[in-house]
C-alpha cells in the first residue's frame, strides 16, 4: 500500500532543506516556563556532541499543550519552544506583529516531545523559530508513562518487533493536526499576548465597555513551515512532505 501525504504544499521547500541535515540523526491546555535571556556564550554540548551558539532571541517553552483533533477523536500533546524578543534591535530585526517560521520536530520511537533534542530546539528558538515537538502515540516513553507494556528496541531480538509498532499514518496525521492548530498554538503562548495601551478617551470603569482584546506580539508564518525528525521521526518527516513509501511500517 502507498502512504500519501495530504499536507499543505508550503511545507515542502523548507522541509527538504531541513531534512538534508537531520534525516540521519482547536482548544488547548498549557504549562509554561520562560528560559533565561540568551547570551553570546555557546550552549553546553549535549551527549550527542552538539556545540550550538545561542541566537539573539530570548526564548520560552510551553511544556505541555494539548491540541484537539476531532477527526480522530484524539488529544495530541506537544511541547512548544519559542522566541520572545530580541534584546538589541538591529537592522532586519523582527518587529512587533511580524511573522516567524515554524519547525515541527518528530521524535524517534523511544523519544517524546518534551525531551527530544532540547538543545537543538532551544537553539532554533533563539534564532527566531517556533519549534513544535509532538509526542506521538507510538512513543515508548509515553507508553511506559501510561503503564503499558513496551518493547525495548535496543535488544537485537526485539528490534523488528519494536519497529513494527511505529504508526506512520498516525504520525503524519499528528503533523497535519499541528498545522491545522497554528492559531491555537499562537494564542497559547502567554509571552506573545499583549494588551493594547488604553486610549486617552477610554470610557471610565463604570461605563459599559468590553475588556480590551489582547494582541499577539508575533504570529506564525504559514508560508514558512518546516519539518525535521530523528530516526522514525525522520521517516515521518519524509512522508509528510510527499515521499511515497510502499508498506505499512518503517
Amino acid at each position: 500500500m502507498v502512504i500519501r501525504s495530504t499536507l499543505p504544499s508550503q511545507l515542502l521547500a523548507f522541509s527538504l532543506l531541513t531534512l538534508s541535515v537531520f534525516v540521519s540523526s482547536a482548544s488547548a491546555q498549557s504549562d509554561t516556563k520562560t528560559a533565561a535571556p540568551a547570551s553570546q556564550a555557546p550552549l553546553a554540548s549535549a551527549p550527542a556532541g552538539y556545540h550550538l551558539e545561542v541566537g539573539p532571541w530570548t526564548t520560552g517553552v510551553v511544556e505541555r499543550l494539548v491540541l484537539k483533533d476531532p477527526a480522530r477523536d484524539k488529544e495530541l500533546i506537544v511541547t512548544v519552544r519559542f522566541p520572545i524578543s530580541q534584546p538589541i534591535a538591529k537592522e532586519g530585526a523582527i518587529s512587533f506583529g511580524d511573522k516567524l517560521p515554524m519547525v515541527i520536530f518528530s521524535h524517534g520511537l523511544g523519544g517524546a516531545g518534551k525531551s527530544t533534542f532540547v538543545e537543538l530546539a532551544n537553539h532554533w528558538a533563539s534564532h527566531g523559530y517556533v519549534v513544535v515537538l509532538p509526542t506521538h502515540a507510538d512513543s515508548i516513553a509515553l507508553r511506559r508513562e501510561q503503564g503499558k507494556e513496551v518493547i525495548d528496541p535496543r535488544k537485537p531480538s526485539a528490534k523488528a518487533q519494536a519497529l513494527a509498532t511505529v504508526d506512520l499514518r498516525d504520525r503524519v496525521a499528528d503533523v497535519k493536526c499541528i498545522i491545522d492548530s497554528i492559531s491555537t498554538i499562537e494564542t497559547s503562548i502567554p509571552e506573545w499576548s499583549v494588551l493594547p495601551a488604553p486610549k486617552r478617551d477610554a470610557p471610565s470603569k463604570g461605563d459599559d465597555a468590553k475588556a480590551p482584546k489582547a494582541e499577539l506580539r508575533h504570529h506564525i508564518d504559514t508560508d514558512r513551515l518546516a519539518i525535521a525528525g530523528h530516526s522514525a521521526g525522520a521517516y515521518t518527516a519524509q512522508l509528510a512532505i510527499g515521499v511515497r513509501v510502499r508498506g505499512y511500517r518503517v
